[in-house]
């Protein structure tokens, strides 16, 4: 598993995965799998990310069955199989 901070890349146009402050993974697909750490649970979350059009703009991610949208993913706490 790779653990991580999602981060906006504006080369890509999509959130990544930032470990350490490089790129671990530049560009998540629309519809990929990830987990999330919800610190005020103390557990990891299993969502998948999407977009709407246009996928350029970081306002218009979101985590589908959190709810978590545009900034306020940035530096949420990720792993990825």
């Amino acid at each position: 598993m790779k653990v991580g901070r999602l981060g906006f890349n504006s080369k890509t146009g999509r959130y990544g995965v930032l470990v350490s402050d490089l790129w671990e993974n530049a560009g998540l697909n629309s519809g990929e799998r990830i987990e999330w750490y919800d610190s005020n649970q103390e557990k990891w979350v299993a969502d998948r990310i999407e977009s709407i059009y246009p996928a350029n703009n970081p306002d218009n991610w979101y985590l589908v069955e959190s709810g978590i949208k545009g900034k306020n993913l940035e530096y949420l706490q990720v792993r990825l199989k």
